[in-house]
């Protein structure tokens, strides 16, 4: 029987692990060694969990846990909710580790409040201390940082999407230390999935993308942003994305919003193509590797977290951005 210290929770999302598993994993790397670190991956049987982890990232010598039960691909939140807690109460954890999106929001404070643990959720910093481990948050939107240090195990902690992101080894270390199946059990639930539908324009996109082009108020007009998706087929694994003045407008759909109302996202490029930079769009960047800020306003606070910034209007800058990629 495993009995990891720390345990992170991999769901599947559209046939693959969602990204931000691996920022759960890092931070559990980061909580304890690697040989008390496990990953749980739901809904998923011994031989498709280890297949699923093979293209993860480093995860030598880490054990793996099948909760095998294909009902919890339906992602319904109290079935997950009873096979987390059931499966925790039999591994007793200190930690247990997952990304913090909508699907979460739902599934680990219930779980917290099960296993009568402390809950910390939208984590993207943490330290070490005299007295253990404290984490930071941001609050109001990104306008705050708290730094949180819980009282008692165990803990549940969510991680912010890039906060944690690995770096990529030299040598990717695929094969798992112990893997093991427990089957979950299918309580009586209270609600039953009737559809399924795919997210519209396939901005899903969004969440495995290395670059996002994004279009602000500055963008002027529905018109020109054709330049925008323009701009973002350049480069692979490319996607569009949009402020929320834009999605309001009805430029971009809803799904394609990024802040904090909308998307938190990590892409190792994020062109900010006439945006201005309030705090709650800083803060659903912050997992950006590169930020690079095309404005006309210099004084705009989208600056501030830009890695590069251009202040010229988009009408000129882009055209002419494009023609030297095109001829390169």
């Amino acid at each position: 029987m495993i009995r990891p210290k720390a345990l992170v929770v991999a769901d599947i999302c559209q046939g693959q692990i969602s990204p931000v598993a691996k920022d759960a994993l890092a931070l559990a790397g980061l909580l304890c060694p690697k040989e008390q670190v496990a990953v749980v991956v739901p809904g998923a049987d011994e031989k498709e969990a280890t297949a699923l982890l093979k293209s993860f990232g480093d995860i030598g010598g880490i054990g793996v846990i099948a909760l095998a039960g294909r009902h919890l691909l339906e992602r319904i939140g109290d079935d997950w909710l009873n096979a987390l807690t059931s499966l925790c109460q039999n591994l007793d954890p200190e930690f247990v580790v997952c990304g913090w999106s909508s699907f979460f929001m739902e599934v680990a404070p219930g779980l917290a409040a099960k296993l009568n643990a402390a809950c910390i959720t939208g984590v993207d910093g943490f330290e070490n201390s005299a007295n253990g481990p404290v984490f930071s948050r941001l609050l109001a939107g990104g306008a705050y940082c708290a730094r949180v240090a819980p009282q008692k195990k165990p803990w549940v902690i969510c991680v912010s999407p890039g906060a944690f992101a690995q770096k990529e080894p030299d040598q990717v270390k695929a094969v798992p230390g112990k893997v093991q199946q427990v089957e979950a059990a299918r309580p009586p639930n209270r609600v039953r999935a009737i559809e399924r539908m795919a997210p519209d324009t396939g901005q899903s996109a969004l969440d495995t993308a290395r670059v996002v082009v994004a279009a602000g108020r500055g963008v002027g007009s529905p018109e020109n942003m054709e330049v925008i998706f323009a701009t973002a087929a350049l480069f692979g694994r490319s996607a569009v994305a949009g402020s929320r003045p834009v999605c309001d407008a009805g430029w971009l759909p809803v799904s394609a919003q990024v802040g904090v109302t909308g998307r938190t996202i990590s892409p190792a490029l994020y062109l900010a193509c006439g945006i201005s930079g309030a705090f709650q769009h800083i803060a659903a960047i912050s997992g950006a590797r590169c930020v690079v800020a095309i404005n006309c306003d210099g004084r705009a606070p989208i600056f501030s977290r830009a890695d590069f910034g251009i202040v010229e209007c988009l009408e000129e800058f882009l055209p002419a951005f494009m023609e030297i990629c095109q001829k390169k």
